[in-house]
Formats: C-alpha cells, sequence, structure tokens
C-alpha cells in the first residue's frame, strides 16, 4: 500500500513529506494488524495525540486535488 503514496507524489497529489508520514502509517498499521493481541498501546495513544492531523492534511490535499 505504500506504493500509492509514491504514486501520488508523482502525479503532484501529494508532497513528499506527506508521502512519508502516509508511508510511516502505513507501516505501522502493517506491524499492528497482524499482531493486535500484542499491540504496544503507548504508540497508538502517541500516534493519536501526535499525528492525526496527518491524516487530516491527507484528506484536505485529496479533497483540494480532486475537486478543483
Amino acid at each position: 500500500m505504500a506504493e500509492v503514496f509514491v504514486k501520488l507524489v508523482e502525479i503532484n497529489l501529494i508532497s513528499s513529506e506527506l508521502s512519508n508520514k502516509m508511508i510511516s502509517a502505513v507501516g505501522f498499521r502493517n506491524v499492528a494488524v497482524p499482531s493486535y493481541d500484542q499491540i504496544n498501546w503507548d504508540i497508538v495513544k502517541s500516534i493519536c495525540e501526535y499525528n492525526l492531523q496527518d491524516f487530516k492534511q491527507f484528506a484536505k490535499a485529496m479533497d483540494t486535488r480532486l475537486n478543483n
């Protein structure tokens, strides 16, 4: 799934910086999903506290680019 964000940069839909943030989120998901019974909830809490703006930024970028 990370490749999608690389492609979005290539076609100028998102920045490289945002792409890297989304790729990190995919990486966390790839680790968390198969081992959900052993999730480090401190990491989840940190993501919720400090990184939700990354997802909002991605949604805004998609909305802006796709609705213009």
